[in-house]
């Protein structure tokens, strides 16, 4: 029976099999017992037997082995006739055979064979054998046993059993174990079908009550247990269980009798419940939809105040771009370098717009390029200088010499951070210093830990609207709002682009002392570049500079830079010390060069370079005038021809550009963004250009970059116009700007495009989201510039479309 029918089948059967099969197994047991001690005594019997014979053989031929008397030991040997089961025996003398007997049943051949010689190992060992051995094999016994004389070997006597008396005993044996087996198997059989009765006739009663409890659902029912045993007691616990189920039905008929009742009160209340829901998506759906429209109204507002603002910055921006190619002198192209940038720090807070839209919408990704951290540190400065110098503000930045300034990272929202922090310092500071200081906490060959602080003497906040002042549209106090505007969004996106930079940002602050903002941050190092390169030639390093400057915070920083291009830097407090510190070294070691400040108490720096270049033997000494940017009418009244000025605070790129030229050195600063010198890019010669603008400042500046080229501009004041202006004109390219009324830039695109027009489209559009720029492609234009742009980007763009347009005309002419 398999497993599966075994657990398939009935309690009786598999009583019935259980018991059979235990029966039949103890009896095999018993059997298989009797059966190896029956084998064990024939065998041990059978051996005792074999070494009587053997002895009294052994004894009897001792004679015959000592005289060498062959006959006589066979005649010994002859006596085993009278034992019918004895095969075979040898007598070995000196290793070798010396008499036998064969029994003489049978032919020759058969008895030889019946010897089996060769796997018989006693029958091989006989020759050598010095003790009693012997062995049992399938078919016979062999017995060795060593013939000895008063301890001296004289030979060994081999004697072979036959086993067919045994094997005949086994097999009457099992026959008649066989036949007990199986009438116990049939007895056992008839003894289980009636035994089994005791066990299955209560579980079939107990069944049946079961049954019929399950198909009435009559609980009252019970089951009569027979004997006290585990079925007994598992009946009771039965009808205990039907007893426990009947009070419970009874409960269930209490509780039915009440629960149409509780169904409509549930029912009721359910309902209520659900136009209270339904009131409630009602109202979310609203708040939904309003808090859409609203983001779609600020959406929509951005993008408004974006095209708005980025169109006239093309006016301040892209005007002053152009002046720097008018042949201005140095303090003119600073101060239009400072209207640049200040026209830049304005789109950057429209910019503190947008990038706080983008960062709630998680859009903002940071970019990576190679920038010089002290260059980035000295714009920042230099943009709040003249702010700071109006104030009577002390501003700089103290940079370590060490520090390793090549770095690698997002430049520009690093720049966004700093102009933030220094923009607040610089508002509510009213006296006192601003100062800007970096310190690497950690660094390897790849990364450098930076912590950046910012640190002023102004108002201090309260230590209790700490904890909000990086919200959004939220200052340190409503007097304070009401004082002093702004938009609240500066320290908001500070913390935002920190935490987008992995970093971390805080304030220390104490009210009517000052606050000191910092943020710190990991930046790459330069992967090819490790130091800056020094900006100045060999054969200034090793000079003696002097500074003449009560401002013991300007003179340190100045002095680190000068230091750090290689120049022995000493420092006087006012005009008299610097006088008498020139002539001690006239004579010996001449400073090379003399910093004097404009605004100094005392002998002030005009007096002092009046009384330094009245002297000849300070003649060898260069000089060179600071002031800060709001005393720039200072370097207006002159000092005489060979003072040179710089305004505070100096840009190192500013300062190394002033030494070279003063010490008359030729040497290449690093040109700076808007330098006049930059190379010019050539448009390939009678281009065509239709550019379609409404707003006049726009073509006003592009008619002017494009003035001194090759070419043909020609204009249309909004989308209609330029559609029937192409329809009788060929132009090479178009500018197309975006938002114009009646016919914008992508209707009218659309439109050339559908005529089949393939010239390239580049759009000007001031709407700076990633949204807009994909509008554009998907009109059908080819690239876009972003208002404001700069002559360089106009040219650059122009320069790749009418290239690729040269080469698409070659091609069709040629073809």
């Amino acid at each position: 029976m398999s497993r599966v029918n075994f657990h398939n089948a009935s309690i009786r059967q598999k009583l019935i099999l259980v018991i059979v099969l235990v029966s039949v197994v103890v009896m095999l047991l018993v059997a298989g017992a009797l059966l190896a001690v029956e084998v064990v005594s024939f065998r041990q019997s059978l051996v005792d037997k074999t070494a009587a014979l053997a002895q009294v053989l052994a004894v009897n031929s001792r004679q015959g082995l000592m005289l060498n008397q062959k006959s006589q030991v066979e005649d010994v040997l002859a006596s085993l006739a009278s034992e019918p089961h004895v095969r075979a025996a040898f007598v070995f003398r000196s290793g070798k055979p010396f008499a036998y007997y064969l029994n003489a049943n049978g032919s020759f051949q058969d008895r030889v064979t019946a010897l089996s010689y060769s796997p018989c190992k006693l029958l091989d060992q006989a020759p050598l054998a010095t003790r009693v051995s012997y062995h049992f094999s399938s078919s016979h016994l062999a017995y060795l046993l060593p013939i000895f004389l008063d301890q001296q070997l004289l030979g060994q006597l081999y004697i072979q059993f036959d086993l067919g008396e045994l094997n005949t005993r086994l097999a009457q044996f099992g026959s008649a174990l066989l036949v007990l087996l199986l009438l116990s198997g049939l007895l056992s059989v008839l003894l289980a079908s009636r035994l089994q009765r005791v066990v299955t006739e209560p579980l079939i009663d107990l069944s049946e009550v079961m049954e019929r409890v399950a198909d009435r659902g009559d609980f009252r029912l019970r089951a009569r247990p027979r004997h006290p045993d585990e079925i007994g007691m598992l009946v009771r616990r039965f009808n205990t269980m039907l007893e426990q189920l009947e009070e419970r039905d009874r409960q269930l008929q209490g509780y039915h009798q009440n629960l149409e009742q509780l169904v409509r009160q549930r029912t009721l209340e359910l309902s209520e419940t659900n136009d209270r829901l339904q009131q409630s998506v009602a109202d979310l759906a609203e708040a939904r939809d309003r808090a859409e429209a609203a983001n779609r109204a600020k959406s929509q507002f951005l993008a408004n105040m974006s095209h708005e603002i980025r169109t006239p910055m093309i006016g301040v921006l892209g005007m002053t771009e152009l002046l720097f190619n008018t042949g201005l002198n140095e303090k003119q192209q600073q101060l239009a370098q400072t209207v640049f940038n200040s026209g830049e720090a304005l789109l950057e807070i429209l910019n503190d717009l947008l990038d706080l839209s983008k960062i709630e919408a998680g859009k903002l990704v940071l970019t990576e390029e190679d920038f010089d951290l002290g260059e980035s540190l000295e714009e920042v400065v230099e943009l709040f200088s003249e702010t700071a110098a109006r104030k009577g503000l002390h501003l700089g930045c103290e940079l370590p010499p060490e520090l390793p300034v090549l770095l690698r990272g997002d430049a520009g929202r690093l720049r966004q951070i700093l102009l933030n922090l220094v923009g607040n310092a610089v508002k509510f500071t009213e006296r006192g210093d601003v100062r800007i200081r970096v310190a690497a906490l950690e660094q390897d060959s790849s990364s450098v830990y930076l912590r950046f602080e910012v640190e002023d003497t102004g108002i201090g906040i309260d230590p209790l609207l700490q904890g909000r002042i990086f919200d959004s549209f939220a200052q340190a106090s409503e007097a304070m709002n009401r004082k002093f505007v702004g938009t609240g969004l500066g320290l908001a996106i500070v913390r935002q682009l920190v935490g987008l930079m992995a970093g971390e940002v805080g304030v220390e602050s104490t009210p009517g002392v000052g606050s000191c903002f910092w943020f710190e941050i990991s930046l790459r190092r330069q992967p090819r570049q490790s130091v800056k390169p020094s900006l100045i030639t060999e054969q200034l390093r090793g000079g003696r500079l002097l500074i003449v400057d009560d401002d013991q915070h300007a003179v340190d920083i100045l002095t680190d830079k000068l230091a750090a291009c290689g120049f022995e830097v000493e420092h006087a407090v006012n005009g008299r010390q610097a006088l008498a510190m020139l002539a001690e070294a006239a004579d010996q070691n001449p400073f090379v060069a003399a910093f004097l400040d404009a605004d100094m108490a005392g002998l002030g720096g005009k007096r002092l370079a009046a009384a330094i270049s009245s002297q000849a033997r300070f003649r060898e000494t260069r000089l060179v005038m600071m002031c800060e940017q709001g005393n720039l009418s200072l370097a207006d009244d002159g000092c005489g021809p060979n003072i040179h000025w710089l305004y505070k605070p100096i840009r190192s790129v500013q300062l190394v550009k002033t030494l070279n030229e003063l010490l008359q050195i030729q040497s290449q600063p690093p040109e700076t963004a808007l330098s006049p010198d930059s190379p010019q890019m050539q448009l390939p010669p009678g281009w065509r250009v239709l550019l379609v603008e409404d707003n006049p400042t726009t073509r006003d500046f592009v008619q002017r970059i494009l003035a001194d080229e090759e070419g043909w501009l020609l204009i249309a004041h909004q989308g209609e116009e330029a559609l029937e202006l192409l329809e009788e004109q060929r132009v090479d390219l178009v500018l197309m700007d975006c938002q114009m009324p009646i016919v914008d830039g992508y209707e009218a695109t659309r439109r050339l495009r559908q005529k089949g027009l393939s010239i390239p489209i580049i759009a000007l559009t001031a709407n700076a989201f990633p949204e807009d720029i994909a509008a554009c492609h998907d009109a059908g234009m080819d690239d876009h510039l972003c208002k404001p742009f700069r002559r360089e980007d106009l040219l650059l763009v122009l320069q790749r479309w009418l290239g690729e347009a040269d080469e698409t005309s070659a091609v069709e002419e040629g073809g």
